[in-house]
């Protein structure tokens, strides 16, 4: 039986939203060898979550919804998954994997808890957001929603705000990225990148399984890559969207796109690259972290 993991460090900062509420926190009891997937929204969260789940279980088809496995443990959607989470989590045997999009300084620091962070693109960001906004049955107005210059300026210009940490934008994107890998010990956190995994994808499945020392040998580790391809994915949406199933989405195949990396280039104008640039110049003076936060490749972040 794994041993309850001791906190270490309490939260630095107190992060809320429309959706986050940080008191659920207290709801989950943490064990040693847990595991939690920390992204800002549309950085690869689900696919890290199913590929880790899968691999605790060997590769084998998990018999249950992802949310239902791996819960969004600080979400309050006010319905049953949410309610049900904690008892969920609670009950499943061994080391568990839970989401989470609050930076890694919202909540504590347990010993032998380990943190997986993912970032993306942010203009692949801005494009994807659009879309799981168009596929969402309970948002109407949105400035995400808006004409393709007018959501750029407002991902772009929108601020960070710890009472308002559901408002994706990029300061969020960035400030996630500086407050998750500056509040985590060394080996604790693996900080991956959204291309990078895509590049490859079984080399992925490995890593983790390295760092997070999972026992998964290579037939293990092919049944888990085959089983989070997008179109794997895809085909069994009820079971890897979140809250699938549920009538969140107009329709849960679309919450997964085609998978693929810079589908921003030839979409926005120069005008529009331009102001990007510059502003992620602002919030990112380091040319080689800004160059990673964009591409991935080698790591800037020195873990």
């Amino acid at each position: 039986m794994l041993k309850d993991a001791s906190e270490i460090r309490p939260a630095q900062h107190r992060y809320s939203g429309k959706i986050t509420d940080p008191d659920r926190w207290a709801l989950y009891a943490p064990r040693r060898g847990d595991i939690i997937v920390c992204t800002p929204a549309k950085c690869g969260t689900t696919w890290t979550q199913s590929i880790i789940a899968l691999l605790l279980n060997g590769g084998h088809d998990l018999n249950a919804p992802v949310t239902h496995i791996s819960p969004w443990i600080d979400a309050d959607f006010e319905d049953a998954e949410s309610e049900a989470a904690p008892g969920r989590l609670a009950a499943r045997p061994g080391r568990r994997v839970i989401k989470t999009h609050t930076p890694g300084d919202g909540f504590p620091v347990w010993d032998g808890v380990h943190v997986v962070a993912v970032y993306r693109h942010p203009l692949d960001v801005v494009l994807s957001l659009r879309k799981h906004l168009m596929n969402m049955v309970r948002i109407s107005d949105h400035p995400m929603k808006e004409a393709l210059p007018a959501a750029l300026r407002y991902f772009l210009q929108a601020p960070f705000s710890p009472d308002d940490v559901d408002t994706d934008a990029l300061k969020l994107l960035t400030e996630h990225y500086r407050r998750t890998v500056a509040a985590r010990p060394g080996g604790q956190v693996t900080v991956l990148h959204y291309a990078d995994m895509i590049a490859d994808h079984a080399g992925t499945v490995a890593r983790l399984a390295r760092v997070l020392g999972i026992d998964a040998d290579e037939e293990a580790q092919a049944r888990v890559v085959a089983a989070t391809a997008f179109t794997s994915m895809k085909r069994r949406a009820a079971d890897f969207a979140p809250q699938g199933g549920t009538g969140l989405w107009k329709n849960d195949t679309a919450f997964f796109d085609s998978g693929g990396t810079e589908k921003w280039r030839g979409v926005f104008s120069e005008a529009d690259l331009a102001a990007f640039e510059a502003r992620l110049a602002e919030l990112v003076p380091e040319p080689g972290l800004r160059h990673w936060l964009q591409y991935g490749g080698a790591c800037a972040h020195g873990s």
